[in-house]
């Protein structure tokens, strides 16, 4: 029984035409790690040679989505006369993908609805003129991610209470 090759092979023109991976393993599986954002849709398929006989596979197409770490979550905040305060969060996303944010706020009357706040659709979050009737509100950011017009990904920051403290 003879040995088997492997010749891995990508198209960058939707399988129209192959080239082979000058670094491709010799091996029947073939596995990419941290692939680029450039690599979305590329086809992939191996050539496997036997002595004189060689088979090639039906391509395979990899298909890439969005991800979001947040590496930074927002933390409860202490207002007190000032009326301040400020909520932020820290993410890595996929590198080429779009991202959107959307602040919401909980109400400490209805804690279980999140609504969305007008206007705060960044990282961070600045309130102004707070008052002791905002203590106990909650606090999330909703995160949006797209990547090359698939359906978007969403991720939701952990929960940051308001408390008003007097002095």
């Amino acid at each position: 029984m003879s040995n088997i090759n492997y010749q891995w092979q990508v198209s960058i023109d939707n399988g129209r035409t192959f080239a082979n991976l000058d670094n491709g393993p010799n091996q029947p599986t073939l596995s990419i790690s941290n692939p680029s954002p450039q690599q979305h849709n590329y086809r992939y398929r191996v050539v496997a040679t036997s002595g004189t006989a060689s088979v090639v596979s039906q391509s395979a197409k990899l298909i890439l989505f969005p991800t979001i770490n947040i590496s930074q979550q927002p933390t409860n905040q202490n207002i007190s006369s000032t009326g301040t305060a400020t909520f932020s969060v820290s993410t890595n996303i996929t590198a080429g993908a779009t991202t959107s944010f959307q602040w919401e706020r909980a109400e400490r009357l209805n804690l279980s609805v999140f609504m969305p706040i007008d206007g705060a659709t960044n990282s961070s979050i600045v309130l102004n003129n707070l008052t002791e009737q905002n203590d106990g509100d909650l606090y999330r950011v909703k995160i949006i991610s797209q990547f090359n017009n698939r359906l978007p990904l969403i991720t939701y920051s952990d929960i940051a209470a308001l408390s008003y403290v007097a002095i």
